[in-house]
């Protein structure tokens, strides 16, 4: 039940239901009085979130140099300690510098098992412009996230080699099967 946020209305009709599911299910359960569903989280925030998608076991010390005072201290480890998240090459976390949308594709990524490899994509992908350079430490996790494949792998580490691209999803054409199915969301 989202009736006791009153920000939870701002979050658009293809949201609802996943939002209603991260609350029934205790991942999301709001801050300062409310949802804040129109703004930015933090890295603290979405580690968080990543870890109570597990029973991820009690860690002892830190992960990361500057996560002690964090409210989020317990998550972010649980999360580092399952691979769900990094740090920076200094060996911070920075929990409260706002999460960019390459860092939450990786962690998404990480949560759902996948492994992408940027020695073993398709030619044929779809690329977006602003995520051309294969060096960048993002590429592989975008490219995951965009495209939908085939691939094979050795287990739920191994990287993953693609052997097929899906065609693209018709968004707009879901959104109104679901708009029918569901008139009242």
């Amino acid at each position: 039940d989202l009736s006791r946020w009153p920000d939870a209305g701002q979050v658009g009709s293809w949201a609802v239901d996943a939002l209603r599911w991260c609350v029934g299910a205790g991942i999301i359960n709001g801050k300062d009085g409310g949802l804040q569903p129109t703004g930015n989280a933090t890295r603290a925030e979405f580690a968080t979130i990543a870890a109570l998608f597990f029973h991820a076991p009690e860690v002892e010390g830190d992960a990361f140099t500057d996560i002690s005072d964090s409210w989020a201290r317990d998550y972010i480890n649980r999360a580092a300690k399952l691979n769900l998240i990094s740090g920076y090459e200094d060996g911070r976390f920075r929990p409260q510098n706002q999460i960019t949308r390459a860092e939450v594709i990786e962690i998404i990524n990480n949560v759902l098992f996948r492994t992408p490899d940027k020695d073993h994509l398709l030619p044929d992908m779809i690329v977006w412009p602003d995520n051309s350079n294969k060096t960048a430490w993002y590429y592989a996790a975008v490219q995951e996230a965009t495209n939908g494949h085939e691939y094979e792998r050795a287990d739920n580490t191994s990287p993953e080699t693609w052997t097929e691209l899906r065609p693209p999803r018709d968004w707009d054409a879901l959104e109104a099967e679901l708009t029918q199915k569901y008139p009242d969301r």
